[in-house]
């Protein structure tokens, strides 16, 4: 098992230094999917008790695959925090487009998306001022 933790941390490593900005346009203004990409690191993930075998010799596709076959999440606690509305079809193109890790971690260029938007917002409010009352 160690071996295949070694492995498992090596491969999705190599998944993470290949980041590209263009990931941003998937989740876009899709409000479910933007939910459920943040909902991802809150979500238990477990090591399958069975890791399945690797080959060094399967391409990029087979490896991902490799990797979600190993760790197993409970799709009620995705439920509970973004609900059941095309849950599985937004998952699964999260997933098929290297956003959501199987470590529970995001892609992170869109993480930094998330955080300007954030920024961006923030700056936009009004700060509220308490001034003393003076009679």
């Amino acid at each position: 098992m160690n071996s295949t933790k070694t492995t498992f941390n090596r491969i999705l490593s190599d998944f993470k230094g290949k980041e590209n900005p263009e990931a941003i346009l998937i989740v876009g203004e899709d409000p479910l999917m933007v939910r459920l990409t943040l909902a991802w690191p809150n979500v238990l993930i477990v090591g399958a008790e069975s890791p399945a075998p690797f080959s060094k010799q399967w391409n990029e596709v087979e490896q991902w695959n490799w990797l979600w076959q190993n760790v197993h999440f409970m799709k009620k606690d995705v439920h509970a925090v973004v609900g059941r509305t095309r849950l599985d079809t937004q998952l699964r193109s999260l997933i098929a487009n290297r956003i959501l890790y199987p470590d529970g971690t995001v892609h992170s260029y869109v993480l930094r998306f998330f955080r300007s938007r954030v920024i961006k917002l923030l700056e936009k409010k009004p700060v509220a001022r308490r001034t003393a009352g003076i009679l």
